[in-house]
């Protein structure tokens, strides 16, 4: 026969561990940078800008790539600290395809829509 006191505390153990059990840990997860575009074109670089996504915090950096049109490759420049950043060294009159994606404790954020920009002439 159990006696009431073990009866309590075999109790209040079962009832403690559904709690415990049942408790969620809400954790945001990074959207996507929005509002992606090219804010300067010229022949050697492209300068890009985003905003910040939900659940971007003051330790996030960006990872932004970039690839001619045809290549397999992305070029990759990572932790990148500010949400503007210009990309340089590129060829006259050729297309890049661009995207960019947050990083922070909470780990990798989804890419931006991709951004295809064509370098100007030189003159």
């Amino acid at each position: 026969m159990m006696q009431r006191g073990t009866f309590i505390a075999a109790a209040t153990a079962f009832c403690l561990s559904l709690v415990i059990g049942t408790v969620a840990l809400a954790v945001e997860t990074l959207g996507p940078p929005a509002e992606f575009q090219a804010t300067e074109v010229d022949w050697g670089h492209i300068t890009l800008s985003w905003e910040a996504p939900s659940g971007a915090t003051k330790d996030t950096t960006y990872d932004v790539q970039s690839q001619k049109t045809g290549a397999k490759s992305w070029d990759s420049k990572l932790g990148v600290p500010a949400t503007r950043m210009s990309l340089r060294g590129l060829m006259p009159e050729t297309t890049y395809r661009m995207r960019v994606r947050a990083r922070n404790a909470q780990g990798k954020g989804a890419w931006s829509r991709k951004l295809e920009v064509t370098t100007k002439r030189k003159p």
